[in-house]
């Protein structure tokens, strides 16, 4: 099994960790790099770690900032469950899993992709249709509420552990 998955608001907490960095800049408060591991979803190391456990291959696909995203996906500790990291500074994310999968054939695996943007499923699933794409509604992420009929959304890694 080959598993995609995003960053931010999938297995990394962007909205408290950006709300947390505001207010502590505001009150003059440092920021550690030592306190990355406390935006990890709870969910997210167990379900990161029984996957590679299995043998699927788990690669990230985050945009943003390259070394912003590195630092995060480094510090917080989820980098190492990851057999490959691709950073997209701009664009869609299917050109870039497009391009990993010319590298890696996928063979009888299935394929999945996680993200929580609606858009970045739908490019998918277009540009890849034998991806099943997963969508992750965190109860505390920005547009929670927008719906996609042909998406499946999970809540957490549990509910998506659960289909698999």
């Amino acid at each position: 099994m080959i598993i995609f998955i995003d960053l931010d608001r999938t297995v990394f907490n962007a909205h408290r960790f950006l709300n947390d960095l505001v207010r502590g800049a505001l009150n003059e408060e440092p920021f550690s790099l030592s306190q990355f591991p406390q935006y990890v979803y709870h969910d997210a190391v167990p379900f990161l770690q029984k996957r590679k456990e299995l043998g699927d291959t788990i690669v990230l696909v985050t945009r943003g900032d390259p070394e912003v995203q590195k630092t995060k996906a480094h510090y917080s500790g989820v980098l190492d469950f990851f057999s490959e990291a691709l950073y997209v500074s701009s664009g869609p994310k299917a050109s870039p899993i497009g391009e990993y999968l010319e590298v890696h054939p996928v063979g009888d695996n299935k394929v999945y992709f996680v993200d929580d943007t609606v858009f970045e499923l739908q490019d998918v699933k277009e540009t890849h249709p034998f991806i099943e794409v997963i969508r992750m509604r965190r109860d505390d992420a920005k547009n929670h509420h927008i719906e996609s009929p042909h998406i499946i959304s999970v809540r957490n890694f549990t509910e998506f552990d659960a289909l698999l």
